[in-house]
């Protein structure tokens, strides 16, 4: 059984999802975080 699962899904990997932040010039305050959800705590717009 572990050899068929290994032709059909060589490679599982796990945790390594890209996260990326970006936020306009008049922002200040928000630093990004690993959670899947932003924290706007302490955040203002200018």
């Amino acid at each position: 059984m572990h050899k068929l699962y290994l032709q059909d899904m060589p490679m599982v990997v796990w945790g390594t999802r890209v996260g990326f932040s970006a936020m306009r010039k008049n922002v200040s305050g928000y630093e990004g975080w690993p959670g899947q959800k932003p924290r706007f705590w302490g955040v203002s717009v200018n």
